[in-house]
């Protein structure tokens, strides 16, 4: 409850001050966008591969993308004939899929797929450079904070189950990251590709026993957006 509290300020805030540059710079367009985000894990303990270990038995982990919903409200603020400062307030679906199978010497081969979702609140620091003035494509690129909200893992197959809780100590409540896209608007509607990714990791450090390691896992995602010009 402290965890949403505080983002929801932090979120009450951040739209306070968008708001309050908006009218200072006479913004000229609001809308929303939503679509969805095609993520996975980066870095060099998010992939995959076979392993053996003297308690589960022999087996294989196989990375692949988790989709969820993005979405979330802009505000476009000129800055220069073609340039335009663009801040947003979005929920961000993250997370990562692998495809697990596990040879037991008394269960025998199990099979199935593990699921890590996570939620993000995000606000990036967009700048728009159109290419034409009467509408066309553009070019979005900036960076971004994000705030996490939720993270569950959930099994199918034979590792299926209900969902359950990541523990308290598992993800950074707080990441940083940028944004980079590419999209197409006339007049009110607009389609956009953009590639979203952390700077640094996403993962809390863990306890190996032998000291506490930090995981190099970042989150990463394709997003599809359509968007809609209020005015």
């Amino acid at each position: 409850m402290t965890k949403i509290l505080r983002i929801s300020l932090l979120a009450g805030l951040a739209l306070g001050a968008t708001a309050l540059t908006a009218e200072a710079q006479a913004a000229k367009t609001f809308g929303v966008v939503a679509g969805v985000g095609i993520a996975s894990w980066t870095g060099s303990d998010a992939e995959g591969g076979s392993f053996i270990d003297p308690s589960l038995g022999a087996g294989s982990l196989s990375k692949s993308s988790l989709v969820g919903f993005t979405g979330g409200f802009y505000a476009n603020i000129p800055v220069g004939t073609s340039l335009v400062f663009e801040p947003e307030l979005l929920y961000a679906g993250k997370g990562v899929k692998y495809d697990a199978s596990l040879t037991d010497p008394l269960l025998g081969t199990l099979s199935g797929a593990v699921n890590i979702s996570m939620g993000y609140i995000e606000i990036p620091l967009l700048l728009r450079y159109n290419f034409q003035a009467s509408g066309g494509p553009y070019l979005l690129l900036g960076p971004e904070v994000a705030f996490s909200i939720s993270c569950s893992g959930s099994g199918s197959g034979d590792f299926g189950g209900s969902s359950t809780d990541c523990p308290s100590n598992f993800e950074n409540s707080v990441t940083f990251g940028g944004v980079g896209g590419l999209g197409f608007q006339r007049q009110k509607f607009g389609l956009e590709v953009r590639y979203d990714f952390d700077f640094g990791n996403a993962l809390q450090e863990i306890d190996t026993g032998l000291g506490m390691v930090q995981p190099n896992i970042k989150n990463a995602a394709w997003q599809i957006l359509l968007r809609y010009q209020f005015k």
